[in-house]
């Protein structure tokens, strides 16, 4: 029961979170929506971990977004939550931004490449620091057919929980293949793991094989695709990435792991041998 309310919970800050609320905001509306009544400030500031003084300024975008609105009782401003049927609007107006986004983004792309862009074959170096670059650099795979990695962190190590099911999620909606190479004493490599990979849909075009550490000791991660080969791993505390295209370097990355791929081993068959 108790895992059945947090799931929903998580759910609810998801669904606030996509709509742009902040943590702030999601917390004061859903403490309205339970009431049902009008509160003052000081209730909200009391009844969560909102300062006095920020409750204006949440309830005010609150109110801007439809959400909430404002009465006046006794001379004293109070605020209530509006009928969800605001929210049903609010999200009709996301999808509608949503579209005229999608719309745009063919002529944006278009104004915004540079007519001087790198000829292919050129060789083309980019650095990213920290797990907001991290996730531009893996998000850039998303212009692959297929992506062979070597992996030494998982998704949600590297950057956050958030991000690894958006991008493996897209992963799979635009039909990208993934190949991985562990290391055979990867943490993830255990019964729980291999059947996640084996029934979500998000995996369905994803496969991995084990080394062992004494053959190819992967202590960082790897992928290759297309013309590029990126790597990303931690130095001094901070993640860092660098990411080179190069015809010929993805070229001979992309032979030298299929050399691997064909000596590695199923993740059951290392699991089983593990239990012998």
């Amino acid at each position: 029961m108790a895992d059945k309310y947090l799931e929903n919970k998580n759910k609810v800050v998801e669904f606030f979170q996509s709509l742009g609320l902040s943590n702030y905001e999601s917390t004061v509306y859903q403490l309205l929506l339970k009431n049902r009544r009008a509160v003052s400030m000081l209730f909200i500031s009391e009844n969560t971990n909102v300062p006095r003084t920020n409750a204006y300024r949440i309830c005010g975008q609150l109110r801007r977004l439809g959400l909430i609105e404002e009465i006046v009782k006794d001379k004293k401003k109070l605020v209530r939550a509006s009928d969800l049927s605001h929210l049903e609007l609010l999200v009709k107006d996301q999808k509608q931004k949503a579209f005229e986004l999608g719309s745009s983004l063919p002529i944006i792309k278009k104004i915004l490449t540079p007519q001087n862009a790198p000829q292919e074959g050129k060789t083309q170096i980019s650095y990213f620091k920290g797990k907001d670059g991290i996730k531009q650099l893996l998000w850039n795979s998303l212009k692959a057919r297929e992506i062979l990695g070597y992996s030494f962190l998982a998704y949600e190590d590297s950057t956050d929980k958030k991000f690894a099911k958006k991008y493996r999620e897209e992963r799979w909606l635009r039909k990208i293949k993934n190949r991985d190479l562990l290391s055979d004493n990867d943490k993830y490599l255990t019964e729980k793991n291999l059947r996640l990979t084996k029934n979500l849909k998000v995996f369905a075009l994803y496969r991995a094989r084990y080394l062992p550490a004494r053959k190819v000791n992967i202590n960082h991660d790897l992928i290759v695709y297309n013309d590029v080969v990126a790597f990303y791993s931690w130095h001094k505390g901070e993640i860092f990435g660098v990411e080179i295209q190069n015809q010929d370097i993805a070229q001979l990355q992309k032979q030298v792991f299929e050399l691997l791929w064909y000596q590695a081993k199923e993740p059951g068959t290392i699991i089983k041998s593990r239990k012998n």
